[in-house]
């Protein structure tokens, strides 16, 4: 059996709220929340966890959409549009592959863990980073993704996702859980599609998608022309258009799907989301750099729609860190009343990602994995201004618990 702690921090996280003199008491889960004279006197066997005088305890950080294999990038990348990045990974792919490197990998992860997530869903490529993510102590739902736009990459494209599925599958535990990814509707052929959806129905398998990230997609999908029309023919000859965004969308109505950015989509594609267990990724800063348009989270609420929030990689950002990616959507949406959008940043940030995820964790209740952080804040801070601050002001964890185990940073 697993160490049974208690922790009294000053202020707590709960139920979307912060509430004082509340105490903790966990082991793999949360057992009990009270008093802490009274779960002291319960739990005779409990170890007390030694806080910082001004703490916060919020559940860990849950960033829903990034990918790792590529941290390594720095300058390769052209930002401003999508297609002039798009050509950028085109032309320097054999390079980019070949320079991965799994120590800067780790880094990245650890930068992860140090800014507070505690759960990730990663897209891995390639599957070079699939036994370092292995050995992370983070949670990760780890999305296999397949991409081929060309008939003569079918052969192998498959070959390659079922050798990494298998390895993945060699590899899942309670912080390993394989899935699969979909690149886009405009860079993987039906025949690839109908394959990931078939693995994903067949293995109970969230699923993943890059979608309606930029104009020159949404071009593409409803007009067949644009500037995606002439990348590929400039790179392979000819443009085919695989689906329009709505047979795209057919294809995912009985898998629980996490849709990444979806800047670009209509009333009428949103209006089908109603009633599915489907989710869309909001990353502001990955949107920035490679567009200039974002999610119109106004809209989503006319749906009745809730966004997770997720850092993507940093071939398209300057952090991993989802506080630093909560300060940019701040900057981003300013037309939101900034204590209300903290809060809801901080819950796209852990409860919402955590049911899109199927995960029990993102929340301080009864139950609940113990996947949690504890923050110090200064002593000045108002109680109603806290989420603010600690968004603000980048308060990292000093502490953080995964499945109840505390976290070792190597």
């Amino acid at each position: 059996m697993s160490k049974l702690y208690i922790a009294n921090p000053k202020f707590i996280f709960i139920n979307g709220e912060i509430k004082i003199n509340l105490a903790i008491v966990f082991n793999k889960t949360i057992i009990d929340i009270g008093d802490f004279t009274e779960l002291k006197n319960r739990y005779l066997n409990c170890e007390i966890v030694e806080l910082r005088e001004n703490t916060i305890l919020m559940p860990g950080f849950i960033n829903s959409h990034i990918h790792l294999e590529y941290s390594h990038i720095i300058g390769e990348y052209k930002y401003g549009s999508y297609i002039s990045w798009l050509q950028t990974v085109f032309n320097s792919f054999k390079n980019l592959n070949i320079n991965i490197d799994l120590n800067i990998v780790k880094k990245t992860l650890n930068n992860l863990l140090y800014s507070g997530t505690t759960t990730i869903g990663v897209i891995s490529s390639r599957g070079i980073d699939l036994e370092l993510l292995a050995e992370s102590p983070i949670r990760k739902i780890v999305f296999n993704e397949i991409i081929g736009s060309q008939q003569n990459s079918i052969e192998w494209a498959t070959r390659d996702l079922y050798s990494r599925i298998n390895k993945s599958e060699a590899l899942k535990s309670e912080k390993f859980i394989p899935a699969i990814a979909i690149h886009s509707p405009f860079s993987v052929r039906p025949e690839l599609q109908n394959l990931a959806i078939e693995i994903a129905k067949s293995n109970n398998y969230l699923i993943s998608t890059h979608f309606l990230e930029s104009r020159e997609e949404r071009e593409w999908l409803d007009y067949e022309t644009g500037k995606l029309k002439e990348f590929y023919i400039s790179n392979y000859g000819k443009a085919e258009k695989f689906k329009n965004s709505l047979e795209f969308l057919e294809q995912f109505k009985e898998l629980n799907t996490i849709f990444v950015h979806g800047s670009y989509l209509t009333e009428k594609e949103l209006s089908i989301f109603n009633g599915k267990n489907w989710h869309i990724v909001h990353s502001p800063v990955s949107n920035r750099v490679l567009d200039g348009k974002t999610l119109d989270i106004n809209l989503l609420k006319k749906y009745n729609l809730n966004w997770l929030l997720a850092t993507d990689g940093l071939s398209s950002n300057f952090s991993v860190s989802q506080l630093d990616e909560m300060r940019s959507a701040i900057f981003t949406h300013f037309n939101q009343n900034i204590h209300v959008f903290a809060k809801n940043l901080i819950l796209a940030s852990t409860i919402f990602p955590a049911k899109a995820l199927a995960l029990n964790n993102g929340e301080i209740a009864i139950g609940k994995d113990s996947d949690i952080i504890f923050i110090e804040i200064d002593k000045t801070i108002q109680i109603d201004g806290i989420l603010m601050h600690i968004i603000l002001r980048n308060y990292m964890p000093y502490l953080t618990f995964i499945l109840g185990s505390k976290v070792i940073i190597n």
